[in-house]
C-alpha cells in the first residue's frame, strides 16, 4: 500500500493481559470484561482514511475471518452509523488492534 495524503497512520500498542475475566455476554453480543493489562513499547500500525461513498473496505485478507466478522469492519460500521452523511473509514494493516477506529473517529469527527 502506498499511503496518500488522505491516509492517516495510527499506532496501536501491544498489550499483555495480566488477567482477563469474562463476566458475561451483553445483549449486543459483546462480552462484559474485567481486566488489567500492561501496554508494551511496540505494536501494530494501522492506516485509516475516510470514505464518502458509504462503503466500509478492508484492504487486506485475514484467513478464516470474513469481512463481516472482522472487528475492524464491525467497528467501522458502528462508527459509520454515528456519523452524519455516512462517511466510513477504510482500514489497512494491524492485527488485533481494532479499537483504533474509535479513537480515530473521536479525533477526526468530534
Amino acid at each position: 500500500m502506498q499511503p496518500s495524503d488522505e491516509w492517516t497512520r495510527w499506532t496501536a500498542p501491544a498489550k499483555v493481559n495480566l488477567f482477563l475475566h469474562i463476566r458475561g455476554r451483553r445483549a449486543d453480543g459483546y462480552h462484559e470484561l474485567q481486566t488489567a493489562f500492561q501496554l508494551l513499547d511496540f505494536g501494530d500500525e494501522v492506516w485509516l482514511r475516510p470514505r464518502r461513498d458509504g462503503q466500509v473496505v478492508r484492504h487486506y485478507e485475514l484467513p478464516g475471518v470474513a469481512p463481516a466478522d472482522d472487528l475492524t469492519v464491525r467497528a467501522a460500521r458502528a462508527l459509520q452509523a454515528t456519523l452524519p452523511g455516512g462517511e466510513a473509514p477504510a482500514a489497512e494493516g494491524g492485527s488485533s488492534r481494532r479499537a483504533v477506529a474509535n479513537e480515530w473517529a473521536g479525533e477526526c469527527f468530534t
